[in-house]
């Protein structure tokens, strides 16, 4: 008799047949939670007094304070982070899609940002990686999806 798996995981209510089990969401969950987490924190620094940063930081932007910036950063970014997170927590059925939206989301903003902002080259190569790392989990994610169809 084989052992049943044990899962500290809330039940996932609303989880289909395809959908992502524990095991395999469980490290998404947490890399999209963290990052989420970090992108609202900043993003709301950024509106409160710009992390610090000189607004000469703008002058390749669009922008002429770091208000906006940093509200796309929370709400936009951190915000599908934190959804894509609790998709996976829960197992919902569109998880990997939110996902998968919400690393390309990361992976836009940070090459934007590298482009328009000229200071910071390390901090976004990290994030650009950090992005590269949530697609290739969430890639595993679909393949997973794709054999149990």
């Amino acid at each position: 008799m084989m052992p049943r798996e044990v899962s500290n995981l809330p039940p996932a209510p609303h989880a289909g047949r395809n959908s992502p089990s524990a095991r395999s969401t469980l490290p998404a969950a947490v890399l999209f939670l963290g990052m989420g987490l970090v992108a609202l924190g900043c993003g709301g620094f950024l509106v409160v007094d710009g992390l610090g940063m000189p607004e000469s930081t703008l002058d390749h932007t669009p922008f002429d304070s770091f208000f906006w910036p940093g509200i796309i950063l929370a709400v936009i970014v951190g915000g599908s982070q934190l959804l894509a997170a609790r998709a996976l927590w829960f197992r919902q059925e569109w998880a990997t899609g939110a996902a998968l939206v919400a690393a390309i989301i990361l992976l836009g903003w940070i090459v934007i940002e590298a482009i328009m902002v000229r200071d910071g080259r390390l901090l976004q190569l990290g994030i650009a990686g950090y992005a590269v790392l949530e697609l290739w989990l969430v890639s595993r994610l679909i393949r997973q999806e794709a054999e149990r169809s």
